[in-house]
Order: C-alpha cells, then sequence, then structure tokens
C-alpha cells in the first residue's frame, strides 16, 4: 500500500498543471486490489480545504469528488448518509432516522 499526498490528489481533481495531473491520473489510475493507496483523514481534510477556498469548487462538487475518488474506485456504494442535501446525488441514499419510519 502507498499513502497518497495532498498535492496529488489536488493535481488529480483540480487538473490545473498538465504534466503533474497526467502523472497523478496514471497513479492513482494504476492503483489494483494488489498495489492500493491510502489517504489519510488530514489529507482528505486539506484537500477539501484547497478546492473549496483555492480553487473555489462549490461543496456539491467536492463531494461529488471525494465520492468517486473513495466510494467508486472501492466499489463501496451506494453511500449511505444522514445528510439530505448529499443525498440528491446519484449513488447516495439517504439513511431514514427511527422517528422518520414512525
Amino acid at each position: 500500500m502507498i499513502a497518497l499526498d495532498t498535492n496529488v490528489i489536488v493535481r488529480y481533481l483540480a487538473n490545473n498543471d498538465a504534466e503533474q495531473a497526467e502523472a497523478a491520473r496514471a497513479l492513482l489510475e494504476g492503483m489494483t486490489a494488489d498495489r492500493q493507496g491510502f489517504i489519510c483523514r488530514d489529507v482528505v481534510i486539506e484537500v477539501v480545504w484547497v478546492l473549496e477556498w483555492f480553487y473555489e469548487f462549490t461543496r456539491a462538487q467536492i463531494a461529488n469528488l471525494m465520492i468517486l475518488l473513495t466510494a467508486t474506485r472501492s466499489e463501496a456504494l451506494p453511500l449511505y448518509t444522514f445528510d439530505q442535501k448529499l443525498a440528491r446525488m446519484e449513488e447516495v441514499v439517504l439513511v431514514e432516522s427511527a422517528e422518520g419510519s414512525a
């Protein structure tokens, strides 16, 4: 397993430097069950911050990209959430609370 840094993920998602974006794409798309990538929580937080504040991505765009990067690549879909706005996205299912089902 290899660890991925914020700048690799940002280059892949923002595609703002053609050469680095291509290298990041090749690295990420080359991941397999035998050669997995690890993204620590702190890197995810930093990626979200950079995309939102520096690149001015909307929260919906960021959520979609993070789902694509993590859940989709791991074939871990659908994503279940209590977040009603997030649940509007394709491949996301709203978890109903016990209160809501009564």
